[in-house]
């Protein structure tokens, strides 16, 4: 008797296992949209991308572990006020981020190029944070010189954020568009 119960028992998980992944098939994502983007590897190529004559000298990732060549894994648990106060993501932007943030920005000036990359709690939002962030950054108070223009774009569930020079951040941004991110916002760094 308890092993036709048993028997019954594997029988029933082992159904419920495989009936389970009969479901319905989800659409094919379309390019941009691919919620398995890692934000590493997106800088990564985009930042390959770039030829040696569009090519800056950039540090990636935090202070503890600045990586002076490549963007890098950037710990915001660790660093929070510096992420905060360098890549203008308030403090209410920042709940809605998760996973690996990732970021790349000019060792001389971080007005001249300043971008990260990180997964949000909620994709269906980003339009929501693009806006939030373009706010944060047209009233940003500069100290030592001004940025020319702010970017956000998506990936699947990668938000892309950018502001500095003009001529780098296009080339950043088309990068990205090439890499098949989807522009949010390109808009002025100064309001007025």
């Amino acid at each position: 008797m308890k092993r036709n119960k048993l028997l019954l028992l594997v029988t029933l998980v082992v159904a419920t296992v495989i009936l389970g992944a009969c479901g319905e098939k989800k659409p094919a994502m379309q390019p941009g949209t691919d919620a398995s983007v890692s934000p590493l590897d997106l800088f990564q190529k985009v930042w390959s991308s770039f030829g040696d004559d569009e090519k800056f000298p950039m540090a990636g990732g935090d202070f503890s572990k600045a990586n002076m060549e490549n963007p890098d894994v950037y710990d915001v648990a660790t660093n929070k006020d510096s992420f905060i106060s360098t890549f203008l993501v308030s403090e209410d932007m920042l709940s809605s981020i998760t996973g690996d943030v990732v970021t790349g920005m000019h060792m001389m000036n971080a007005n001249t190029f300043c971008g990260a990359m990180f997964k949000l709690t909620d994709a269906s939002k980003a339009s929501d944070f693009a806006e939030n962030y373009k706010k944060a950054v047209q009233g940003n108070q500069w100290m030592c010189g001004f940025p020319d223009t702010v970017v956000v774009l998506s990936c699947g569930d990668v938000i892309v954020i950018a502001y500095g020079e003009d001529s780098i951040i296009k080339s950043f941004k088309d990068k990205c568009t090439q890499a098949d991110c989807k522009l949010i916002i390109e808009a002025p760094a100064l309001e007025g």
